[in-house]
């Protein structure tokens, strides 16, 4: 698909409302979008198929080899199975991830072993873990001078009153090297072609420095407008960086973004490359994240990505439902921290300058500024951007929130996720929450997205419809958000689903807000979508097809490996 033929239009255009956006952005990119799979994507995968085919043939010849010829051999791995059932597996690990490698184990004698050794057991990207953490010990040096954090958990702050429940989560994100942030503007966004519009606009009056970062960067008219502002800043002296995951963008990118972008001055990187580890099939480690950063103090994060679907420009699912936030202010440099982590490492030698992202290079010349960003942010609460990935486990701080927020609730808790995942320790804190009086309720699409996934996710509706929690399917089309809203004054946004990749092992992130009259806007985006959408029940989920019930439940097993 060429994207050529682009418009010099002024990206004044950017103020108008969506709809004449999205008109703006098909006058604008004079080509047709064709949003199959592409053909690099495909020869991708393919070598990826054929490279895991391979190695279950040999894994399959191998112990063919030695139940015909080492009996000894094959003995010494039936008791290193054992082992692992018995020890390795109760380290570090979530039950569910345990009870599905310990089903593999046992139906597949010898060679279940030998897939556990091989894809289940070590620690994947060491190298690039050791980097994060380094970068963020860096970072949180250069933040926590000036944080009010501490003075927050210990009370001593009277501008803003501070409940128990969340002094406890702050200290908690603390921990993780997350801090909360006072001043910050919040804007709400209910759906992906409004933040679009609002993006573009900040980005295109970028003067210093463009940070982004997506799991799916996918050819269209988004990513042809985006790709024209980025050029275009890069042009006037912008340093702009983009991180994607190599694995989210290869079906949907028909050009080496990195090459073409690169030729144009601004740095490109791919997230963990599929082909770099292969042979061990750490292709499932992804950036999940949505972080936008622009000069260090505006900054958006939600469940976005770079493609048409998200701004409803093609509708494969029916209306997409998405949301996204925008900070400005001192909040933002939770996300720049975040996202220099993340570039850290794949790519330490480019960091973008920290001094600049943190606002310490331009303080004299942002004083002003921030003395009305301060005067004017009134109820404007606090914020904590944190994240959440594979580098914490077994202590991942997004399912961890999401219980306190749960535990802590004394009016409602209601979730906005595509999937639908969870372990017993989350199905329990929703059953003390229903159970002690708290209205919870779980918005999912009526559509799923894939046919493994959609099925999990309904074989779990028993579970959750049996403790009282109440789940609504969107009629309209498809759920893609991931918000958490607690009572009336907490609140969590993201990309953090509410499955077992996004808590165990994807790299996420998500936007703690508190007391901040946005809240009041997700709850009306909340009561909206319900409105919208058909409300199931445990009598109606018992009277599904046989045949579904039976493909539910043996899914289910496997659903931590999905």
């Amino acid at each position: 698909m060429e994207a050529e033929n682009q418009s010099n239009a002024e990206p004044s255009i950017l103020v108008n409302p969506p709809e004449e956006f999205k008109n703006y952005l098909k006058k604008s990119h004079k080509f047709t979008p064709d949003y199959r799979m592409s053909g690099n994507g495909i020869i991708k995968l393919g070598v990826v198929a054929i490279f895991v085919l391979l190695e279950f043939s040999a894994l399959l010849w191998l112990v063919h080899t030695l139940r015909a010829g080492g009996f000894a051999l094959y003995i010494a791995l039936e008791l290193l199975g054992l082992f692992i059932i018995l020890f390795d597996l109760q380290k570090d690990r979530s039950p569910s991830f345990r009870y599905a490698w310990m089903l593999i184990v046992l139906l597949l004698p010898g060679l279940g072993v030998l897939f556990y050794l091989l894809w289940g057991r070590s620690r994947p990207l060491r190298k690039n873990f050791a980097a994060l953490q380094a970068s963020r010990a860096q970072n949180n040096k250069l933040l926590e001078s000036a944080n009010q954090s501490e003075a927050l958990i210990q009370g001593a702050n009277d501008s803003l009153p501070i409940s128990d429940a969340f002094r406890r989560d702050l200290t908690y994100l603390k921990g993780f090297g997350h801090l909360a942030y006072e001043d910050t503007r919040v804007e709400y966004f209910p759906s992906g072609e409004e933040w679009f519009v609002s993006l573009f606009k900040d980005i295109a009056a970028a003067k210093d420095t463009i940070l982004l970062e997506y799991y799916i960067i996918a050819d269209g008219y988004i990513w042809a407008e985006l790709k024209r502002l980025l050029i275009q800043k890069a042009r006037e002296g912008v340093k702009v960086f983009l991180l994607y995951d190599d694995l989210g963008c290869v079906t949907n990118t028909r050009r080496d973004i990195r090459q073409e972008l690169a030729s144009e001055g601004i740095h490109a990187v791919a997230f963990n490359p599929v082909f770099r580890s292969l042979s061990r099939l750490y292709i499932t480690y992804r950036t999940h994240q949505k972080i936008a950063v622009i000069d260090g103090n505006i900054g958006y994060t939600g469940g976005c990505n770079i493609g048409d679907e998200y701004a409803n420009l093609y509708d494969p699912l029916g209306y997409w439902k998405d949301v996204a936030v925008r900070l400005e202010g001192p909040g933002v440099q939770g996300l720049s921290a975040i996202f220099l982590e993340m570039w850290a490492s794949e790519q330490p030698d480019t960091t973008p300058d920290t001094a600049l992202l943190f606002g310490q290079a331009r303080a004299e010349e942002e004083a002003s500024a921030t003395a009305e960003l301060t005067s004017t942010a009134t109820n404007q609460g606090l914020v904590i951007p944190f994240a959440d990935g594979p580098v914490f486990t077994p202590d991942n701080p997004a399912e961890t929130l999401y219980r306190q927020l749960l535990n802590t609730a004394t009016e409602r808790v209601w979730m906005m996720s595509p999937f639908l995942i969870v372990e017993d320790s989350l199905l329990q804190a929703m059953s003390l929450a229903v159970n002690s009086g708290v209205d919870v309720r779980l918005l999912v699409p009526k559509r799923a997205d894939s046919w493994v996934v959609g099925n999990v996710t309904r074989y779990n509706y028993g579970q959750i419809l049996e403790r009282g929690v109440r789940i609504f399917e969107y009629s309209p089309g498809y759920v893609h958000a991931k918000t958490f809203l607690a009572d009336d004054d907490r609140a969590i946004t993201g990309s953090i689903n509410l499955d077992f990749r996004s808590l165990n092992i994807q790299f996420e992130d998500g936007c703690y807000i508190y007391r901040n009259s946005v809240i009041n806007e997700i709850a009306a985006d909340f009561e909206k979508c319900f409105a919208q959408s058909e409300e199931v029940t445990f009598e109606q989920w018992k009277q599904r097809p046989w045949i579904n019930k039976a493909a539910q439940g043996v899914l289910k097993f496997f659903a931590p490996l999905l």
